[in-house]
């Protein structure tokens, strides 16, 4: 069963592009099975749910591009995705292995943690309210 906590992972997911040449198949592939989970997502519990995933998704994008400079977005993002899935059904195990490869391209600097958490607290408030939130913390 997809959580709303994947849908919110999925969706973030989607933004993910490649300029580079040797990269792109891999972004395909991530946007593809990021579809391919809120479409199933959308399936199990409805438009709703899928729409408040959308804010959260929406949120946690604000949140990055108004990180300090030098802090690569991308890469806090990826770990965002990644938390997000953290103890998720095995049918996101594709999602999972190809986020995954994109946070060996980008990967997250030990001193931009903590925008990960804060991240991904805000995006569990929004879904989850805030008792799953603070259990997160």
């Amino acid at each position: 069963m997809i959580r709303p906590r994947d849908t919110v992972a999925a969706i973030i997911a989607q933004v993910f592009r490649s300029t580079e040449r040797g990269e792109r198949a891999a972004a395909k592939r991530l946007r593809r099975e990021a579809l391919s989970t809120v479409d199933r997502a959308v399936r199990e519990h409805g438009d709703a749910p899928t729409a408040l995933a959308t804010v959260a998704a929406l949120r946690a994008q604000e949140i990055a591009q108004g990180l300090p400079a030098g802090v690569d977005g991308a890469a806090v993002l990826c770990a965002v995705v990644r938390e997000l899935l953290v103890d998720g059904d095995g049918i996101l195990c594709a999602l999972d292995a190809a986020i995954r490869d994109a946070c060996v391209r980008h990967p997250l600097q030990a001193t931009d943690a903590h925008h990960v958490d804060t991240i991904v607290r805000e995006c569990l408030r929004m879904v989850e309210g805030d008792a799953r939130a603070t259990e997160a913390a």
